[in-house]
């Protein structure tokens, strides 16, 4: 089912029911340095006041991706403290100090910090949470 999802985002723009989503599970500040604009511009792409600009929409869809992998594992607080905490694979970084200003999704360190949110997809906190549903 969530692959579906993740199938979906992939193809369109990030569209104006994405902003509410990122902006609860970021923060407005996090989500404005990881889309690296400011939260000024960042509440006029979430109100509709301003148009979007390509790269923040790009930016903006692997982020979507990015919280979507994670909030099976996580809450908002959580999915907050995961772009902030330091991580091996990234040689010590945190995600937030990787997707620095003008990042791209197909650059190599981006990439690898979407493989690592993706591993969340099949986190035994997932697993556990999926089966006392269903």
């Amino acid at each position: 089912m969530f692959g579906h999802v993740n199938e979906a985002l992939c193809a369109s723009p990030v569209p104006a029911s994405e902003w509410p989503a990122l902006e609860r599970g970021l923060g407005v500040d996090l989500l404005a340095r990881l889309l690296s604009v400011s939260t000024v511009s960042l509440r006029r792409y979430v109100s509709g006041a301003t148009r979007t600009p390509h790269d923040v929409t790009v930016r903006s869809r692997a982020l979507a991706l990015m919280v979507g992998d994670l909030a099976g594992a996580y809450s908002d607080a959580g999915i907050q403290r995961w772009f902030a905490r330091p991580r091996r694979a990234l040689g010590n970084r945190a995600p937030v100090d990787v997707l620095t200003a003008g990042w791209h999704p197909d650059d190599p360190e981006p990439r690898q910090v979407r493989r690592l949110a993706n591993a969340m997809t099949g986190s035994p906190g997932r697993e556990r949470s999926r089966a006392s549903v269903e």
